[in-house]
């Protein structure tokens, strides 16, 4: 019976590499996107950008509009992950 576990394993390993390197990737990708210090800088490139001339005012609350909303979600995810944590 262990003899048909182990071919198991050897005939699924690189499913489940695979997998699990499309779970790291997917994981990452949330992490990155709905870090709020990485908001937070890009809204402050942002309104460099603007203040300088570099970005039309549509764009600008365009790209403000959608950043505040992810840092809305990331802070909702924080505090659903550590409900115990006070916010600063």
């Amino acid at each position: 019976m262990s003899k048909v576990f182990i071919i198991d394993n050897i005939l699924f390993a690189p499913f489940k590499g695979l997998w699990w390197l499309a779970r790291e990737i997917y994981n990452r990708a949330q992490q990155e996107l709905f870090d709020e210090e990485t908001i937070q800088k890009q809204l402050a490139a942002l309104q460099v950008a603007y203040e300088l001339g570099n970005l039309p005012r549509d764009e600008f609350e365009q790209q403000e509009a959608m950043l505040l909303d992810r840092l809305r979600q990331a802070r909702a995810a924080r505090t659903l992950q550590s409900p115990g944590e006070e916010e600063d």
